[in-house]
């Protein structure tokens, strides 16, 4: 019976330990990536937030000029009134006889 206690005392104070190893660990891994003060403040993350990349080209404009793109029609389901469609039944959920 005092063998049960100490074990169970035993493990609780690992179970404490690695709970403070834990968040020790998360603790540190916080401070390294999010709570950086290295100099930066939100108006360097701002800016640095809307540069281009050198990589971006500007949009070609070309395309709209073409006369492929000018012969295009608009096929939208909007144009197709629901009074011309083939209405089904008034309420589909009931049997069919």
């Amino acid at each position: 019976m005092l063998s049960q206690k100490t074990n169970k005392n035993k493990n609780l104070v690992l179970e404490v330990i690695l709970g403070l190893i834990i968040l020790i660990v998360v603790f540190l891994l916080l401070k390294s990536f999010i709570f950086k003060s290295g100099g930066n403040n939100n108006e360097d993350i701002i800016s640095a937030s809307f540069d281009r990349p050198e990589s971006f080209k500007p949009l070609e404009t070309a395309i709209f000029n073409d006369s492929k793109f000018k012969k295009l029609k608009d096929n939208r389901a909007e144009k197709i009134k629901i009074e011309d469609l083939n209405i089904g039944r008034e309420n589909p959920f009931v049997k069919v006889k």
